[in-house]
């Protein structure tokens, strides 16, 4: 692990090792693919932001504007990014939102951006499998007493 980091950051980099260690691999540095996941999202928000700052800047022309410009962009992405989404998304698919969240930040955490990518369709499948189960036990001898 590298000394020379902030403080924040040599936490998120231990935190990933420790992550990979409960995975049985072998961890000298942090991975490049980890720490380009951890930035991707706020990429998106980032750019958006300076695009709206423009736009505001040259509209309103004051530190004021720009200002509400900023907090009302932050509040819609906050309300998009933590309830908007997982309730659609976990409606489409049905999966509790609350689910939704766990699923994106524990694959995130385990596996990078491809478990990002994959913590929807595997929570479905899961989901799925936990239904049947769920099925076959209620109608067995065990659960129905005979």
């Amino acid at each position: 692990m590298r000394r020379k980091m902030v403080a924040g950051n040599w936490k998120m980099h231990g935190s990933l090792q420790a992550n990979r260690a409960l995975l049985g691999e072998l961890v000298a540095a942090p991975r490049p693919d980890c720490e380009l996941a951890v930035c991707v999202p706020f990429v998106g928000f980032g750019v958006g932001l300076l695009l709206a700052l423009l736009a505001g800047a040259l509209q309103f022309q004051s530190l004021y504007a720009l200002g509400a410009v900023a907090v009302v962009y932050g509040i819609g992405q906050v309300v998009e990014s933590s309830w908007l989404t997982p309730r659609l998304l976990g409606h489409h698919i049905g999966l509790h939102p609350l689910l939704v969240i766990f699923l994106l930040l524990a694959f995130g955490s385990l596996f990078g951006f491809i478990g990002v990518l994959l913590a929807l369709p595997a929570g479905a499948l899961l989901l799925v499998l936990a239904r049947h189960a769920l099925a076959w036990y209620r109608s067995s001898a065990l659960f129905l007493g005979s």
